[in-house]
């Protein structure tokens, strides 16, 4: 499944670029007229992809959120739906451009998946006393600089991308 989604999203990314070129969109469909009524109808379909799938999406988040809260799940159900809705009307009118959300999200989780997570993963568990099999001292304290230098990586990946995308540098 996963072959096949991300097959599609390249194909669909490539045929828009290769249509609209440096020029495309966050979404698509902003680069095409909206008197054309496939495209109108196009916006019905995703808006109704949307009214369907938020539910879902909204009840993890709302779990997510009790759980950094350190709550059950279902603690303070109507406050953290209202909160947590708001929030996300709030996101919807702010951000005109999907593309600036997905560029802080991979501006973020991005570079915390691939450099910050795994690097605080390998110190923790050294910080607990435990030793992997078969890896010397040695190496060890090689690993920890590594994952130093893994953290400082990711942070400044994670802020360059930011300032960039803010134009700030």
């Amino acid at each position: 499944a996963f072959a096949i989604a991300t097959a599609l999203f390249t194909f669909f990314g490539l045929a828009g670029f290769a249509r609209f070129g440096d020029e495309v969109l966050g979404n698509v469909l902003k680069s095409y007229s909206p008197d054309d009524p496939m495209i109108q109808l196009s916006w019905l379909f995703m808006m109704i992809s949307t009214v369907f799938n938020f539910p879902h999406a909204f009840q993890r988040m709302r779990t997510s959120f009790n759980a950094l809260l350190d709550k059950p799940a279902s603690w303070n159900f109507m406050a953290n739906t209202v909160f947590l809705l708001g929030v996300s009307l709030w996101m919807g009118v702010a951000f005109k451009d999907i593309a600036v959300i997905k560029m802080i999200k991979g501006a973020t989780l991005g570079v915390s998946i691939m450099f910050i997570f795994p690097a605080l993963f390998y110190l923790k568990f050294n910080m607990d006393g435990k030793k992997f099999e078969g890896v010397s001292d040695e190496k060890n304290a090689f690993f920890k600089v590594l994952c130093v230098v893994m953290l400082v990586t990711g942070v400044v990946q994670g802020a360059l991308a930011l300032l960039v995308h803010y134009k700030v540098i």
